[in-house]
């Protein structure tokens, strides 16, 4: 708990109800429901549980710090991501040509936030690096431009083909997301016939065996009257059905990691504020980054 609400909870007795209390996530009232006595556990019972808590402190502290050097490098070294991939071992990879529009075919790039950032006009004109995105949990991504084509009209021969196949797409798009729908609504009546992948265990911390964009209509489902469904359209894919068919509580976080998790997420809110303001200077006013002053600094 943060320190204003920690010392006000901590003076109230059982039943007691706290006037308002402001911290820097808002204003809370508390209500003491009940006092449990602490109680000390055998090491040996716990060594194992302190052990894993502590890999994963350290990891989301030192993950942190390497996304704020990262951030900082990307933006300091704007003329090139290679500083920032030699830093951090990092391969730079390069893509095909790609449209503004977000699509699963653009592999890291596929990603709304990340392309609004990359077409921003300092960043097609200048080829300035993008700021670092978190395009995933745990995933930071930067990017940049190294030719650009400005739309034009072409003839229609030479895009027919492309044409024709985009078509197709998005024909087979829209008859995915109707089948999908469909048998959804057939789910959703109990009569559940299909042949359902193995099933997986995710959480809201490890996301990683979904497709991000069915994170929230899964973690959206009532959990209350199980097996539950939902449906996503995937563009350029298809359509998903997601069954849900048991929810395990998770594990209980404690007082040591629920401020560690705050503090990661208060620092990257900081850090997100602190770049759109430096984008939105970026975007107003000519900068020039005195490279041979940067040189000075870091011998």
């Amino acid at each position: 708990m943060v320190k204003p609400f920690e010392e006000a909870a901590y003076k109230l007795k059982e039943g007691e109800v706290s006037a308002v209390i402001e911290s820097d996530f808002g204003f809370h009232i508390i209500k003491v429901t009940g006092i449990h006595a602490a109680k000390e556990k055998p090491l040996a019972e716990v060594k194992t549980e302190i052990e894993d808590e502590l890999k994963k402190t350290a990891a989301s502290r030192k993950f942190a710090e390497a996304a704020e050097a990262f951030s900082n490098l990307v933006y300091e070294q704007s003329d090139s991501l290679k500083p920032a991939a030699e830093k951090f071992k990092l391969t730079i990879k390069q893509s095909e040509w790609l449209g503004r529009k977000a699509v699963a075919t653009n592999g890291p790039l596929a990603n709304e936030k990340l392309l609004t950032a990359l077409f921003t006009e300092d960043a097609v004109k200048n080829k300035r690096n993008t700021e670092a995105v978190e395009t995933a949990p745990n995933t930071l991504v930067a990017a940049r431009i190294l030719e650009h084509k400005p739309s034009a009209r072409q003839p229609f021969e030479s895009v027919k083909a492309s044409i024709e196949t985009l078509l197709k797409r998005q024909e087979a798009q829209i008859l995915a997301r109707k089948d999908g729908e469909a048998r959804l609504e057939v789910l959703k009546k109990g009569e559940d016939k299909l042949g359902w992948g193995a099933p997986k265990m995710v959480s809201r911390l490890d996301p990683r065996l979904i497709p991000q964009a069915a994170m929230a209509p899964i973690f959206k489902l009532d959990a209350t009257k199980l097996p539950a469904y939902t449906g996503v359209e995937m563009p350029g894919t298809g359509y998903a059905l997601f069954k849900l068919s048991k929810l395990d509580a998770g594990e209980k976080l404690d007082d040591q990691r629920r401020q560690s998790m705050q503090a990661q997420l208060s620092k990257l809110a900081v850090q997100e504020e602190v770049q759109t303001y430096l984008a939105a200077l970026r975007a107003r006013y000519k900068v020039e980054i005195n490279k041979a002053a940067l040189e000075v600094k870091d011998k």
